[in-house]
């Protein structure tokens, strides 16, 4: 109830501006109070604003006068009574269709609140539910195969153009202040890179997707320095202390009793987390480059899904935090070689010894994890649903995240020797574990031959190292995921693999690594 006086009580404020008559006619007085009544905006007082002043529960304090949000600035009431029918299908549609495509293996349980907070934040934030209209609105002509010269996709041009916009003007306004004065608001802006920059990889920009995902990394960096813990080694710490700013202070009504879940702010900063250190690691296969945030790895993946644990790379992708813990060390180990081999100083003992070390625990994490056959974990799970009758009932099982786990581990140990020794098909590793993924690819794309899109990084490395013996089934797998496939990333994977095997018979020595092989189609992101 004291939110909504303060809410109507605003609204009785910007009404006397512009009607100062009416406002006393209607209350015999004027009813703004001049120290709480809205000053003119800043000039990056914009959409902005919305998004970095608000406070969790969608309030904007009276204190923030200097920054209140001007008319093109709607405050959460008018952003939900702006909402248009169409607007509304396209947010069901993001829920519904689009955000479940992309993130298969993310389903939180509902008594957690479940993907809720993804509403909300559209609801609160322009630039968030911008990014979500952009998508949606592409996906949505994609899959009713809209001509593309027709004016339907100029207005998704158009979205897409407003969406950049509005964020650019929310990291102006981040530049200048101080984070924790605005940590909701520096956590929906993170969300908002990342969904528009997966958007971007998707569709693809290949050009932004870099320039985003560069954004996303500092912002996080600086997200995680707002409690005054500057080193990356305790960077744990530093997330705790984020997310206990992060939680929700809300008075306790029956309602809030009844379901107690994270802020949106909170799930939105775990999963935003998660997608970008996932990224930031793939992404640096490619470039041959040191992932952007290696120094946090240790301190934030290094527990692996246990109580200790910041971030849980399970809940959000299906992998345990190891396998892409160990691919980002692998990543350094090729940054390194190549530095070395540019200063003409490279040691190949000790690139051999560098790589033993990291082989010898990946195969100790693998074995560790077959030798597990789940018996003692047959109830567990990453999360869990409501069946129709009430019950809850698994929606993501621990042999699934099993079996994902190993698929990204074998993948790791390809991209390895690839790394110490080129690409070497015929050696008796590589093969072994190319024959892994193969058969653990062929078992999870059994049931969803769409989920090979989630698979894309593992798949390619493991094509680009496998012998002709599994090119048939490789290809069976792109063929069975085609008409899902919308941006036709797995043809394009497909299209990487098979050059490799070209130049293998006629004996090109084109594909020198597999960073060659990523390139070979410009850069473009396969990830998950």
């Amino acid at each position: 109830m004291e939110q909504l006086k303060q809410e109507i009580k605003g609204k009785r404020s910007r009404r006397s501006e512009s009607h100062p008559g009416e406002a006393r006619n209607a209350s015999g007085a004027n009813q703004g109070d001049p120290a709480e009544e809205p000053r003119s905006p800043t000039p990056q007082s914009s959409n902005a604003c919305a998004m970095l002043d608000r406070t969790h529960d969608g309030v904007l304090p009276a204190s923030h006068g200097s920054l209140e949000i001007s008319s093109a600035c709607p405050a959460r009431p008018r952003v939900l009574s702006e909402c248009t029918l169409s607007e509304t299908v396209l947010v069901m549609f993001f829920l519904e269709q689009v955000f479940s495509s992309l993130f298969p293996f993310y389903r939180p349980s509902v008594f957690q609140g479940g993907k809720a907070w993804i509403l909300e934040l559209v609801i609160k934030s322009p630039v968030i539910k911008q990014a979500v209209l952009c998508q949606s609105s592409y996906l949505f002509l994609l899959m009713q195969k809209t001509e593309r010269h027709d004016s339907t996709w100029e207005t998704v041009t158009t979205q897409m153009h407003h969406a950049f916009q509005m964020l650019r003007q929310a990291l102006q306004v981040l530049a200048g202040a101080k984070i924790a004065d605005h940590l909701h608001g520096a956590v929906r802006v993170l969300a908002s890179i990342i969904q528009l920059q997966r958007f971007e990889v998707a569709v693809p920009h290949p050009e932004n997707g870099r320039t985003h995902l560069n954004a996303a990394a500092a912002l996080f960096t600086q997200i995680l320095g707002s409690p005054g813990i500057p080193d990356p080694s305790n960077a744990r710490s530093s997330f705790r202390l984020v997310m206990e700013r992060l939680t929700p202070s809300a008075p306790v009504t029956p309602v809030a009793t009844l379901v107690q879940s994270p802020s949106a702010e909170q799930t939105a900063f775990c999963f935003s987390s998660s997608i970008l250190l996932v990224d930031d690691i793939v992404s640096s296969t490619m470039s041959q480059e040191e992932p952007t945030l290696f120094a946090y790895h240790n301190s934030l993946l290094k527990d692996d899904d246990s109580a200790g644990s910041s971030i849980s790379l399970a809940q959000v992708v299906g992998s345990q935090n190891w396998a892409f813990l160990y691919i980002g060390e692998i990543a350094t180990l090729d940054a390194w070689k190549q530095r070395c081999r540019v200063a003409g100083s490279l040691d190949a003992i000790e690139l051999v010894a560098r790589a033993t070390s990291i082989m010898n625990a990946l195969k100790l994490r693998l074995t560790k994890l077959e030798n597990d056959t789940g018996n003692n974990r047959s109830e567990g799970t990453l999360s869990q649903g409501v069946s129709a009758n009430g019950r809850k009932q698994s929606v993501t099982s621990y042999k699934q995240s099993h079996t994902i786990t190993r698929i990204w581990g074998h993948a790791a140990l390809v991209y390895l020797h690839a790394v110490v020794s080129g690409l070497q098909p015929a050696s008796g590793d590589v093969r072994h574990h190319v024959g892994c993924v193969v058969e653990l690819l062929t078992l999870q794309l059994e049931e969803d031959p769409s989920l090979l899109r989630a698979f894309l990084w593992p798949f390619i490395v493991t094509g680009c190292l496998a012998e002709l013996m599994y090119e048939a089934r490789l290809r069976r797998m792109v063929e069975l995921q085609q008409e899902s496939d919308l941006f036709g990333k797995a043809q394009k994977a497909l299209s990487i693999m098979e050059n490799v095997w070209c130049s293998r018979e006629l004996g090109s020595a084109a594909y020198p690594d597999l960073a060659a092989c990523f390139r070979s189609h410009g850069e473009m992101y396969f990830g998950i």
